[in-house]
């Protein structure tokens, strides 16, 4: 169920859906038609292999969505960034080997950053040093930021918290529900996939996809300005 803000305008918003894929779904059409309905004007894609993108380029996703970066990859970190609206600068960014995709867009008349993000598991010391390189790379910016995607970590993580920006899954009252693993491993559920984003941007609604055949849920948000 989507929950409305109490911070951001109730007015026009810009759709941004993030889905962490799963490279080896057993059946990618189920997850490339639950994208179809989110009706989303940007996807924030990860785990973004061959197979998928073949899966999204036969059902016509990149008609829909013209504009877009992505890397292609077979160890379950490609990227993807696909976009209705025309991106500004759109890159992949290399963060010790690991890429993330980022794009500047218009959101309402003023410019906006977002990032899809995957990153390596906090569950070492030498995972740990990278998590925090990409986080850091990936709050630095000039412009107000929305970092999306599996962050493989639970939002009481300090360096997460560290960020200092603000989790539109708080603002929207869903900051206790839970993405992963999705009832595919036999884990504690937690929330692996976020949205904090920058003081300016305000969450106007929010909510999570099915996410059927993948470990992760998807999170669709209507994002809009304070």
């Amino acid at each position: 169920m989507a929950r409305r803000a109490g911070g951001a305008d109730d007015g026009p918003s810009l759709r941004i859906a993030t889905a962490n894929l799963l490279m080896v779904h057993p059946s990618p059409e189920v997850t490339r038609a639950e994208l179809e309905t989110f009706d989303a004007d940007v996807l924030l894609l990860q785990e973004y292999s061959l197979r998928w993108e073949s899966e999204l380029t036969a059902a016509g996703f990149f008609v829909e969505y013209p504009h877009h970066v992505s890397v292609v990859r077979e160890d379950s970190f490609g990227v993807a960034i696909l976009s209705r609206v025309p991106l500004g600068e759109a890159e992949i960014v290399d963060v010790e080997g690991l890429p993330m995709g980022r794009a500047r867009l218009d959101l309402l008349g003023r410019e906006i950053e977002v990032w899809s993000v995957h990153t390596l598991p906090p569950r070492t010391l030498e995972y740990t040093e990278v998590w925090q390189a990409q986080m850091e790379v990936a709050a630095t910016t000039n412009v107000p930021v929305l970092l999306m995607g599996d962050f493989n970590a639970a939002p009481h993580n300090p360096t997460l918290q560290a960020l200092a920006l603000d989790s539109a899954h708080v603002e929207c009252g869903m900051g206790g529900e839970t993405t992963f693993p999705n009832g595919v491993f036999p884990v504690p559920e937690l929330r692996m996939d976020h949205a904090p984003m920058h003081g300016e941007l305000g969450c106007v609604a929010l909510r999570h996809g099915v996410g059927e055949g993948s470990d992760h849920r998807p999170v669709v948000l209507d994002l809009g300005w304070r």
